[in-house]
């Protein structure tokens, strides 16, 4: 039993290792993303919220605007993976104490 709660802590840990490094990327990703119009109207008062003269990014192969999406999406699916492979390593840890209380109960 032991080792089954172990393992499942195991699992826990590294899925919060993986959702760290994803929220990391994340952070580091995300202030490149910041509007040239929301860095404008900070400096001019008077210039036009949301709205930015600046030409759009020049669009990759396949209509891509940069690899900050592919970076962005990436960082995204790997949190939501760390989610679920948590909640599975708490299926186990569960399970686990199950089972230690129903031998203990056994023993009784």
């Amino acid at each position: 039993m032991n080792s089954v709660f172990s393992s499942g802590v195991q699992a826990f840990q590294a899925a919060t290792a993986r959702l760290y490094a994803a929220a990391g990327m994340v952070n580091r990703v995300r202030p490149s993303t910041i509007p040239a119009a929301l860095t404008q109207s900070a400096s001019a008062p008077d210039a036009p919220a949301g709205r930015s003269d600046a030409p759009p990014p020049p669009a990759g192969p396949g209509g891509r605007v940069s690899s900050f999406d592919d970076d962005y999406v990436t960082a995204m699916v790997d949190m939501i993976k760390a989610e679920h492979q948590a909640s599975a390593a708490v299926s186990v840890i569960r399970t686990a104490d199950e089972m230690i209380g129903k031998l203990l109960d056994a023993k009784a």
